[in-house]
């Protein structure tokens, strides 16, 4: 379990970062200028104080990503859960393993 892990510490603008992943973590950093491009840009998720949240996890027609309009919650309190209303309904439950303030860690 994540130490930590609060509603405060997740808010934000999340992006993958796959050259940061290993083989049992998926690596999330703060979106900012600084993140290399990523061919069809970077998957990811902001997360609103409120439960609302863009999700950009799913690459479009045109490799483009489709950002989705839903909510996010945390369970079990290292427990992110993503759920997509528009346009196509869909949920993705991420175990936190640390998060810091620039860096999220999640089991792959």
């Amino acid at each position: 379990m994540a130490d930590q892990v609060t509603p405060e510490s997740v808010h934000g603008h999340w992006v993958h970062v796959p050259a940061e992943d290993t083989a049992t973590e998926r690596v999330y950093r703060r979106a900012s200028p600084q993140l290399l491009p990523q061919r069809g840009g970077h998957t990811g998720f902001e997360l609103e104080p409120d439960g609302r949240a863009v999700l950009r996890m799913r690459p479009g027609a045109d490799d483009r990503l489709q950002a989705g309009e839903g909510t996010w919650q945390l369970a079990n309190d290292d427990t992110l859960v993503l759920t997509q209303h528009a346009p196509n309904p869909a949920s993705n439950v991420l175990q936190i393993l640390s998060v810091q303030p620039d860096r999220m860690v999640v089991a792959k």
